[in-house]
This record gives structure tokens, sequence and C-alpha cells, in this order.
């Protein structure tokens, strides 16, 4: 099966991942977020196999991409429970820019 493509292959893992729950859920969550993102005219491109996150990471993990530039624009993901080290633990989702990139890439 080919992990990347636009947004229809997650169609296709769902079928495929149906019995395992926790991938069933996750990819389920990669729809909800691809539909809010299509109405807002956005290209979506999944790729299943991306691997890049940190341990802090507890969900989808994302990078924003330009045609122009083969480089990440932006990357970020969801990082429940990382504020609990701060003293209060809520849901968040954040990314950052590479500013130093992206002042060079005019």
């Amino acid at each position: 099966m080919k992990l990347e493509g636009d947004a229809s292959i997650l169609d296709k893992a769902l079928g495929v991942f149906s019995d395992l729950p926790e991938a069933k859920s996750a990819i389920e969550d990669l729809i909800k977020i691809s539909n809010q993102l299509n109405t807002a005219d956005v290209e979506v491109m999944i790729d299943l196999a991306e691997l890049k996150a940190y341990e802090y990471h507890t969900g989808v993990v994302f990078s924003a991409y330009n045609e122009d530039y083969s480089k990440a624009l932006a990357q970020g993901g969801r990082y429940n429970g990382l504020s609990a080290s701060f003293g209060k633990a809520r849901a968040a989702t954040g990314f950052s820019f590479d500013l130093k990139f992206l002042s060079q890439a005019q």
C-alpha cells in the first residue's frame, strides 16, 4: 500500500488498519483535519510513514511546505501534557517556523 499522497489514501488506510483501534482512531482524526483544511482551500498531502516527532508529541505531527522550497517552512504537532511540567496539564497543538531559512528564502 502506498503510504503517501492526497487525502484519499486515508480511506484506503482506514480499511487496511480497521482491526487496530489506535491506528483507526488516528486515521479518523486525520480525516477530520483534512476535511477542515479542504474547506479552507488548502492542499493537503499525507505521509503515513513520516516519523519525525519529538518524544513529547502525542498525536498528529505535521510539516508545512511551499512548492518553491524543498525544506519545510514550519513543523509542529499535538502535545498533550507537555505543559504539566510547568504546573498545568492541558492539550495543545503548536508549530515553529525556521525564521533563518524564511529570511534567506526570498
